[in-house]
């Protein structure tokens, strides 16, 4: 499994606040004015934080109006029960990491297979009553371009959940080799 953050390795640490650091954080994002509504939860595999639960409840206590996480699923795919918590807690959209609707741009971008995970992240968060999750592929010429119309379409037949497609295209920094 590559490192919880793209660039820890390349920076030679990993940066993770303590709670008190997040509600310091939170407190400032809501003293804004006008205050900042959506949090999302980004940066490396926020799902892997052992008190994420925790932390989706502080951002709900803040008065958050939108609730996002952008993940892998892997920890979704694997628990039910992980996902309700997260829904219970206040968690209102998931970004899932979505490469294709095959196995084979996982395996170049990704390094595994990963689309029974991403199928299974997703039909745990349907059971939970998550509703909200929006695919976020990340494109690359000649892996997975010519799965876009096949995403989409993917998205369309699960209306219940997938909310929208987000396109990122690759970008040649941190873990990734610009020679692929």
């Amino acid at each position: 499994m590559p490192d919880p953050l793209a660039n820890a390795a390349v920076a030679g640490y990993l940066y993770e606040p303590t709670m008190g650091q997040l509600e310091e954080m939170m407190k400032l994002l809501r003293s804004e004015v006008p205050p900042c509504p959506p949090i999302q939860f980004a940066g490396g595999e926020p799902t892997l934080q052992e008190n994420f639960v925790e932390i989706v409840k502080m951002a709900r206590n803040f008065g958050f109006s939108h609730i996002r996480v952008a993940t892998n699923g892997v920890k979704m795919a694997k628990s039910a029960e992980f996902c309700r918590a997260l829904r219970e807690a206040g968690l209102h959209t998931v970004y899932l990491q979505f490469d294709g609707v095959t196995e084979e741009p996982y395996k170049v971008l990704r390094g595994y297979s990963a689309l029974k995970t991403k199928l299974k992240a997703i039909e745990n968060c349907r059971q939970s009553e998550i509703r909200r999750i929006v695919l976020v592929p990340t494109l690359m010429r000649g892996v997975n371009d010519d799965q876009i119309g096949e995403m989409v379409r993917f998205a369309v037949e699960n209306l219940d959940i997938a909310k929208g497609v987000n396109v990122q295209p690759i970008a040649f920094e941190g873990r990734i080799d610009n020679n692929s």
